[in-house]
């Protein structure tokens, strides 16, 4: 034994620095095989007594030479070093580390003392590392030796070893073997050191409320901050930049990636806490809400409780909103809802991400924040897209047209099956109307168009708490033009619109109305659409007076789509043939009704004109003056007379004529339902 402990101390080393880190945790390891060949010759010879004094004092005064040893390498950084002092490990708790790190570092150093650590397996207890500490032949010799138990195997079990039992923890291990606290890896985590000062571009205010509100509670007080707000609001980048002014680091665990959680999923969460805890890291879990209904809650206790015991700040972020103080007991619980982007931080999320693109004319950073209600990250990836698609098309700059694509590309909800996408877009110069409904469309969409200048910087937001979305009502025949008119305010706007299918909607069964119409404003705020009712009459008929349950129940469904109508921030147009049937209560929740006429004389003839297409042959005997006199019909009629006409000539002739257009006419009217007579034709009767 004496050679042993000759071998590996040396008075003239005892007060020169390391060379390396190597020759230090060479020693570590030494130190504690000095103590295992004592209590294994001890074991042999059946003799503890004997062996006791010698094999503690030189276990002693290896400790002794390597405290020594590493105040003379104070400029150095030894991880092993700074993991006890960190974890402020006795010299118990360390020397079991070090057997349990020789056991995965080098197995076979440890088969010799097979006899005395649990056989060949080496599947040694913490009752065998204390008497070989305590040089006890019993455990039971030992005073306290079951307090002294239970207190190792809690301590060492929360910070250094695996789930299974007397297993180095895999960050623990390459920590101390590798000389390196600030390495961990791992696809479901991310390690941020926080260490830029750039100021938010929105919301900088409220980072450093967090910070501020974590630096007024600087004791030994726990806090967990639950953030929840839609996906991609931000809540990633306020967590980060609280750190930054607090100047700490951030670990970072996507909990979507531990929805099984097994023993190795645990093992790893554990991993990561040990990192945070020696890097002196804050913890934020992310994804909480799409993971808490799978977890047992024994895991929801680790990620509300025991994570407090690795960082004194704990975030929690979720898409929605939890209830978690309940939950958690270890210190103050701030629940803060993250909310959406109002126009002006919109408009400057925008304007940061376009400022470096190189963007023409038609592009309205203004239009663009008020037509989608979108969150950063939708913002950002809209930008790259639209850049990506701009190199794509060899164009000199992204045009808007480039971008609203973009936009919707990015949209992670879609309208469900009882709405469908209209394709066809008119534009005002097909759309025929008086110039004062067009004048009175014009106004609604610039309500959409400069919504963030009235509601932000003239603070009309502070008086109006919801509502802020544009409601229409286009009323009048069939065949005006209510739908192509609502073609024409989604081009204008550049938006997208979907007509919702009311014998989808409505439904026999209580409640079920309401359940799908929430479905298709839900989908619509994410999706940025206009939603188109068309031919409402069915659902926005007056209330009737409550004689039984159904007609209870029909008007609840009436309030319920009123309701979701002002709640909507986007666009809402509804159509009706016959305004009278609709109940004046709720003129006072839509922003504009246009009525819509049959057309004059005046304007038919520009219908006739314009129905026609450019490369389309026109015969010169055509008398559009005539047709639009004679013939007091709606816009609708007039394009199906224009397509039926059309496909006449082709088959009889090379170009439109007037006696193609006269069976048009005819065709048309007795479709109606309405006699026929040549003298109904006038000059142009003898065509029948």
């Amino acid at each position: 034994m004496n050679k042993i402990f000759k071998n590996f101390f040396s008075k003239k080393m005892i007060f020169r620095s390391y060379d390396n880190y190597k020759d230090y945790l060479a020693d570590e390891i030494n130190a504690v095989l000095i103590i295992l060949d004592y209590y294994l010759e001890a074991d042999k010879k059946k003799n503890f007594e004997s062996f006791e004094n010698d094999a503690l004092n030189a276990f002693a005064k290896a400790n002794f030479y390597i405290k020594s040893r590493l105040e003379c390498s104070k400029e150095s950084f030894f991880a092993g070093k700074y993991i006890k002092e960190t974890f402020v490990f006795s010299d118990l708790e360390w020397f079991c580390l070090i057997v349990v790190l020789i056991k995965r570092f080098n197995p076979q150093e440890l088969k010799k003392y097979a006899q005395i650590l649990g056989g060949e397996d080496l599947n040694f207890s913490y009752q065998d590392l204390i008497k070989i500490y305590f040089f006890k032949k019993e455990i039971y010799s030992i005073e306290n030796f079951y307090d002294i138990t239970v207190c190792l195997k809690e301590k060492l079990s929360s910070l250094c070893f695996k789930e299974s039992g007397l297993e180095i923890d895999d960050y623990i291990f390459k920590s101390i073997v590798g000389n390196s606290i600030d390495t961990f890896e791992g696809k479901n985590f991310s390690c941020l050191n926080c260490e830029t000062s750039e100021k938010l571009i929105i919301r900088e205010d409220l980072a450093r409320k967090f910070a501020d509100f974590s630096n007024d509670f600087s004791g030994d007080e726990n806090i967990l901050f639950f953030l929840y707000g839609e996906k991609g609001i931000g809540k990633k980048t306020l967590v980060r930049r609280s750190c930054e002014i607090l100047k700490k680091g951030l670990l970072e665990v996507d909990l979507l990636g531990f929805k099984d959680m097994k023993k190795e999923s645990y093992n790893v969460l554990m991993s990561a806490m040990r990192f945070a805890l020696c890097n002196k890291f804050y913890i934020s879990f992310c994804n909480y809400g799409s993971f808490e209904k799978e977890i047992e809650e024994c895991y929801k206790d680790f990620i509300l409780n025991v994570a407090t015991k690795y960082s004194k700040i704990i975030f929690v972020t979720s898409d929605k909103k939890i209830s978690v103080k309940e939950d958690f007991s270890c210190g103050k619980c701030l629940s803060v809802e993250i909310e959406d982007l109002n126009l002006d931080e919109s408009f400057k999320i925008w304007k940061k991400h376009l400022f470096d693109l190189k963007t023409d004319k038609t592009v309205n950073i203004s239009e663009i924040a008020n037509k989608f209600e979108f969150t950063p990250l939708q913002i950002i990836s809209t930008c790259e897209c639209a850049e990506n698609e701009r190199a794509w098309q060899k164009a000199n700059a992204i045009s808007s047209e480039i971008l609203c694509r973009c936009a919707y590309e990015q949209v992670a909800g879609k309208i469900s099956d009882k709405a469908t996408v209209i394709k066809k877009k008119h534009t005002w110069d097909e759309l025929v109307l008086p110039e004062e409904q067009k004048k009175l469309i014009i106004r609604a969409c610039n309500q959409i168009k400069y919504k963030n200048i009235v509601y932000d910087k003239w603070g009309m937001d502070k008086k109006v708490l919801y509502g802020r979305g544009l409601s229409m009502l286009f009323s009048g025949p069939s065949g005006t033009g209510k739908t192509m008119a609502a073609q024409v305010v989604a081009n204008e706007l550049g938006l997208e619109i979907y007509r919702v299918d009311l014998s989808k909607v409505v439904s026999k069964y209580i409640g079920e109305t309401e359940k799908n119409l929430g479905e298709i404003f839900e989908s619509a705020k994410k999706s940025n659409v206009i939603l188109l009712f068309d031919e409402t009459d069915a659902i926005f008929g007056k209330r009737t007076e409550v004689k039984d349950s159904h007609d209870k129940n029909a008007n609840v469904e009436t309030s319920y789509l009123l309701q979701k109508m002002e709640e909507y921030n986007g666009v809402t147009i509804m159509t009706t043939n016959f305004i009278g049937n609709i109940d004046k209560a709720f003129f006072r929740r839509i922003n504009y009704v246009v009525h819509f006429t049959l057309p004059d004389a005046g304007l038919r003839k520009e219908i006739w004109q314009k129905m026609y297409p450019k490369e389309t042959p026109i015969s010169e005997d055509v008398d559009f003056d005539f047709l639009a006199k004679q013939f007091e019909i709606s816009g609708g009629s007039i394009k199906n007379i224009v397509i039926t006409s059309s496909f006449i000539a082709a088959s009889e002739s090379n170009e439109v004529k007037m006696e193609h257009i006269i069976k048009g006419l005819e065709y048309e009217i007795k479709k109606q339902g309405k006699m026929v007579s040549k003298s109904d034709f006038g000059e142009y009767g003898y065509l029948l």
